[in-house]
């Protein structure tokens, strides 16, 4: 990626991202998801090179309150090891699965950051937000197609 700027002169960038999460059953009723991100990059203006290394390191706890709702609380730190500074994002929330395989949350930073590489791994803005997951594979395809064309599904063409 090369840039030109009549105010900064030839820059030239490139970042390595790289995201993990892994999730776990603490209970029947309570489950931790951890995420760790890691980005390396390295920018020159202008003839002069600089590096940096920045981690995401988070974690949510969330506990089933009935068969539908659900609540949570997590936390993330965004470390940038050149500055030597953290910022920080963590809130509460609350969900809810108003169908099988449909589950659609809440919540509210009390604290966050912005960082565009690591938007994917983590919600970390300032503020309220809403998170919207649906299972769709090969089942739940299965299943909305015998609703659509009970004739047409794959299980009746098997």
């Amino acid at each position: 990626d090369v840039q030109h700027d009549e105010t900064v002169g030839q820059q030239r960038s490139w970042k390595a991202v790289n995201n993990l999460g892994v999730n776990m059953m603490l209970s029947d009723r309570t489950q931790m998801a951890i995420n760790h991100g890691l980005k390396y990059s390295e920018t020159e203006i202008n003839g002069v090179e600089v590096d940096s290394v920045t981690q995401l390191a988070g974690v949510e706890v969330r506990h089933d309150i009935s068969k539908r709702w659900d609540i949570g609380i997590h936390g993330s730190a965004l470390i940038d090891h050149n500055t030597r500074t953290v910022d920080y994002a963590w809130g509460p929330s609350i969900g809810v699965s108003p169908a099988k395989n449909v589950w659609a949350s809440v919540g509210y930073n009390v604290d966050g950051f912005k960082d565009k590489d690591f938007e994917a791994a983590s919600y970390s803005r300032k503020g309220l937000y809403l998170k919207l997951r649906i299972k769709f594979d090969q089942t739940t395809a299965d299943e909305l197609l015998q609703r659509i064309s009970p004739k047409r599904s794959s299980s009746a063409l098997q």
